[in-house]
């Protein structure tokens, strides 16, 4: 790789980054967040710093995801903010408008949180398809049926594995991780509200919300080309850092940057773990793996 392309391409990065930040910052004025509390004066470099972060992490997913993809065009672009949409922001949002009570957050929060984000996707994703996913010709037709269940059954019962797995993920590193923090579990009221932290409705949320993510990683499996493994990486990494990235951001949510971190460390390495498994686990074909070694058999 030459110096030039090395040179574009970095360009291309700090452009498509820069209009992340203005993008941010003008979805914000479009749809102003109103919260009891503020950021203190003192914290704002560090707000200034954090979305910095954010822009450069999740203009890198976008970029990574764009450049591996097959599509181009106006496909590209809505399957991309389809994707990114609904792993950055409206599962986040789903969890914050149900954990919401706990933490003292008005219910019309994560409504305004969903709705600021819709210009934000809008806008840096388009910059990111003209900057990497228009030019030259489309690749070739990609065969992407392998990627996942064939049948009906056996969409059935590899949603119901990926629910329990998530079930184990979820609730695994949410107590080995973040609830072993302090701060975090006075922060939701050491889990005493009755509604919240009840099983009998925890539970089938989080299984909703299981799908959900499959949903949203979907486009990404179909459009990607490359190794089976190079696919589950760029799945891990849509459903691990970009609804991560703002806990790099000090807010009044949650002040604590401790209690920021463990969510951080918490979501992100579940979430990345769980894109693996519904990756190779949608695209394992137990049938096919059996019928080749087979063969391999036979004499």
């Amino acid at each position: 790789m030459s110096l030039k392309t090395i040179s574009i391409a970095l360009l291309k990065y700090l452009a498509v980054v820069a209009v992340y930040f203005v993008a941010d910052i003008v979805s914000g004025m479009l749809v102003p967040i109103r919260l009891s509390r503020s950021t203190p004066a003192d914290q704002l470099p560090w707000v200034f710093a954090g979305m910095l972060l954010v822009a450069a992490v999740n203009t890198l997913v976008i970029a990574l995801i764009v450049t591996r993809s097959t599509w181009r065009g106006w496909r590209l672009y809505g399957a991309v903010a389809f994707a990114w949409y609904g792993t950055m922001t409206f599962l986040a949002q789903i969890e914050a408008y149900w954990f919401g009570p706990s933490l003292g957050l008005a219910r019309d929060v994560p409504i305004a949180l969903a709705l600021k984000a819709i210009p934000l996707v809008l806008i840096v994703t388009l910059a990111a398809v003209l900057a990497w996913g228009c030019a030259g010709p489309p690749a070739a037709p990609l065969d992407a049926r392998g990627r996942w269940p064939a049948g009906l059954a056996e969409w059935l019962w590899k949603l119901a594995a990926i629910a329990a797995a998530y079930l184990v993920l979820y609730f695994g590193f949410g107590y080995v991780v973040a609830w072993q923090n302090p701060t975090l579990r006075a922060m939701y009221g050491n889990g005493a509200d009755p509604v919240v932290f009840s099983s009998a409705y925890l539970l089938p949320l989080q299984m909703v919300r299981s799908a959900l993510w499959v949903l949203f990683a979907l486009p990404v499996i179909r459009m990607a080309r490359g190794s089976s493994w190079q696919v589950a990486l760029l799945v891990g990494l849509l459903l691990a850092l970009p609804m991560n990235t703002g806990h790099f951001i000090p807010n009044p949510i949650m002040p604590d940057p401790s209690v920021r971190l463990s969510h951080f460390v918490e979501t992100a390495t579940s979430n990345f773990i769980f894109g693996l498994f519904v990756t190779w686990l949608l695209g394992w074909h137990p049938g096919v793996v059996l019928a080749r070694a087979a063969r391999a058999a036979k004499p």
